[in-house]
């Protein structure tokens, strides 16, 4: 599913790309693949900050360990 969502996420054009974004990073984090987690979702962040995913996301990143960069645009590994 992981690597489905991403093939969606990249080829969709618009703001529909935000939700396979989103639901891959979810699948990449179930897999334990941590370091691959945080670029697809600092890109979610990064291009569609007003959409619903990313809106969800940033409710959810503490209970992955994460959080926004300071300016907001990025995801990180909490200290």
């Amino acid at each position: 599913a992981q690597k489905y969502m991403l093939r969606v996420a990249m080829l969709a054009t618009g703001e529909e790309a935000a939700e396979p974004r989103y639901k891959a990073g979810v699948a990449t984090f179930h897999l334990k693949q941590f370091d691959s987690l945080i670029p697809i979702w600092s890109r979610l962040v990064e291009r569609y900050p007003e959409s619903e995913w990313t809106k969800r996301l940033k409710g959810e990143l503490d209970q992955y360990g994460l959080r926004l960069t300071p300016d907001g645009k990025a995801v990180e590994k909490k200290p």
